[in-house]
């Protein structure tokens, strides 16, 4: 059965030109453009399929631009975040009809409890799996800094420097969560969401939000990507004037 809270209507796949390699996640923001983490170094001419639940599914594009944030460091991962513009833009009927619609993007953030995850990613701790073809889903809560910083606090980089962390620009989650399904290889770039339901015009409706861009997890020496330890996520809501600007 296909799960209907995965987002597979706003998931983007990214895929080496050649359409063959899939190497990160993305969300659809706008019949032209794909929010993804700029550490997946897209480049024009990369291949995006967007709709269907399954790894190869999908409307096809190519990549015509991609403007990475300018204050991105790949030591740390801080500004992890890029906006990918699509060629060859398809008509509203021609999404509609293959199940395709963009997703709403959070610029309050609020106190949300926590978000889904999903991806094509490997399934197990160890990393071992090639990833699934099946768009899979999992659900983390929200963790406050003062706990993630728990363990960041013991987190190194080879310079011997702390992890650099930016409070109101990323988020946590996962931290001491026992089965809610942590972030692994081909994961990142993909969305960090809420489907929430509300009522539209007298009608009850599912709306889905996106809160973040899936960034990085951190890993132990026994597992390469551990239940319970935490994920980071690039928030929206602090970047939300840079997204509109690099959207013209």
């Amino acid at each position: 059965d296909v799960d209907p809270d995965t987002g597979s209507q706003f998931f983007a796949k990214l895929f080496t030109p050649d359409g063959k390699g899939f190497f990160c996640g993305g969300s659809l923001v706008s019949p032209t453009h794909v929010l993804t983490r700029a550490g997946c170094n897209v480049l024009p001419g990369d291949v995006v399929r967007v709709g269907g639940a399954r790894l190869f599914d999908g409307l096809t594009f190519k990549v015509a631009k991609v403007t990475a944030h300018p204050r991105f460091n790949p030591v740390g991962d801080v500004h992890d975040i890029a906006v990918v513009t699509l060629a060859g833009a398809k008509s509203e009927a021609d999404l509609i009809a293959a199940g395709v619609a963009p997703v709403a993007m959070n610029t309050r953030f609020g106190k949300p409890h926590g978000f889904y995850l999903t991806g094509f990613g490997a399934t197990d701790a160890k990393a071992a799996s090639a990833g699934s073809l099946q768009l899979k889903r999992g659900y983390q809560p929200l963790r406050p800094w003062s706990a993630c910083m728990t363990v960041f606090d013991r987190v190194r980089l080879p310079s011997g420097k702390p992890l650099p962390i930016n409070k109101w620009a990323q988020v946590c989650t996962n931290f001491g969560s026992k089965r809610s399904g942590a972030l692994c290889q081909r994961d990142v770039g993909g969305p960090m969401f809420r489907a929430d339901n509300k009522w539209v015009d007298g009608v009850k409706t599912k709306v889905y939000t996106l809160y973040a861009v899936s960034s990085y997890w951190i890993g132990t020496r026994s597992a390469v990507c551990p239940q319970g330890y935490p994920n980071v996520g690039t928030k929206l809501s602090f970047y939300a004037d840079w997204i509109r600007q690099a959207m013209k």
